[in-house]
């Protein structure tokens, strides 16, 4: 464990300052700012290169000055004091609480956390996480994934049916294993998975994650096309709000088109909550807007399970019978054409996974 206690002037520290300034400081977002020489002392040094920016934070890469091991460093966003999304059960923030999740192929992997205290500094090993409630969170590490690329980048349609499948099947494995820990990640989307080009999946992304260890929540959180009904209307909700989202997405991804969508998210909050209340199957509600040479338009299995899925939260399945529909267990037929992504859709990998 590394820490440092560093000691400025008040006028070197900008409250929510949220720039990186060539490369010279790292300024975390939040109560505080840290020069590079705080980062160095924690054993990392800054690479410049940002990954990304959201809603939760922007990503930049680092490596370990001892090993010269790279990894991607999550900058956090300062969340209000009292929210229902920055605190938990454990006192954390729910973007860090896959440190918690057991080892899963399909989850992005947490080497650490930099938490702050005032002046202090410290880099925080996962398994010592729960010692450091009252400490702010600064900044994630996770394992760097270069040969990686944006699950929403995928053209999927030049997919073939087992290959869908083999990508479902891992978002699915994802999901349930934070089911299995009594958390619910509450926004799952293309965005928030990572493919490389042997189509082993990544879920990187868990800001809106929170435990129901103490019951169900009630906080509305999400992306409009994947929301559940019950998160639309304002019910307490549990583990069955991402077995929808999953059942959205598997929709996007076989058929090219969201099952629910308005112009804008009002309309798209009344298609899911008339959806929810008619008496049709998706099947019914959606099949005209599918192209009639779609090859999973005539799976039985595929509709089937959808069905199950985009339901009233009452009768939805749960995540260890969506891995054990037909869908994923009996054999997949061919796909018409036999298309295979290519190169220019999916990054090409050396020996790396």
């Amino acid at each position: 464990m590394s820490q440092l206690k560093l000691i400025e002037s008040k006028s070197s520290l900008i409250e929510g300052q949220t720039e990186i300034v060539n490369s010279q400081k790292l300024n975390f977002i939040g109560d505080h700012r840290i020069p590079k020489k705080v980062l160095s002392a924690l054993g990392f040094r800054l690479v410049g290169k940002t990954l990304g920016e959201g809603r939760e934070g922007r990503v930049v890469v680092v490596k370990e000055t001892t090993s010269g091991k790279s990894y991607a460093l999550k900058i956090l966003f300062p969340k209000k004091s009292g929210d229902e999304e920055s605190q938990n059960v454990y006192g954390l923030r729910g973007d860090i609480l896959v440190a918690l999740f057991p080892e899963h192929r399909n989850l992005i992997q947490t080497h650490g956390v930099i938490m702050s205290e005032r002046n202090k500094w410290e880099f925080v090993k996962t398994s010592e996480l729960s010692k450091y409630s009252s400490w702010k969170v600064s900044g994630i590490l996770t394992e760097y994934l270069p040969k990686f690329k944006n699950f929403s980048d995928i053209k999927t349609e030049r997919l073939t049916n087992s290959e869908s499948k083999l990508i479902l099947r891992q978002i699915a494995s994802a999901i349930n294993v934070l089911h299995k820990s009594k958390f619910i990640h509450r926004d799952i989307k293309h965005n928030n998975f990572l493919v490389n080009d042997r189509l082993v999946i990544k879920l990187i992304d868990f800001g809106t994650s929170r435990s129901l260890a103490n019951g169900r929540a009630d906080t509305l959180c999400g992306t409009s096309e994947f929301i559940a009904p019950e998160v639309h209307m304002g019910t307490k909700y549990s583990y069955g709000v991402d077995v929808w989202s999953f059942g959205v997405l598997m929709f996007c991804m076989l058929f090219d088109n969201y099952p629910f969508q308005g112009e804008n998210d009002f309309e798209t909050m009344s298609k899911v909550v008339n959806y929810i209340q008619s008496v049709k199957s998706i099947e019914e509600c959606a099949k005209d807007s599918i192209s009639k040479d779609n090859e999973f338009i005539d799976d039985h299995t595929c509709w089937d399970l959808l069905n199950k899925m985009l339901s009233p939260e009452k009768t939805r399945i749960t995540m260890p019978e969506v891995l054990t529909s037909d869908f994923f267990t009996k054999k997949s037929s061919q796909v018409r054409g036999g298309l295979k992504p290519s190169a220019h859709h999916v990054v090409q990998l050396g020996n790396d996974s």
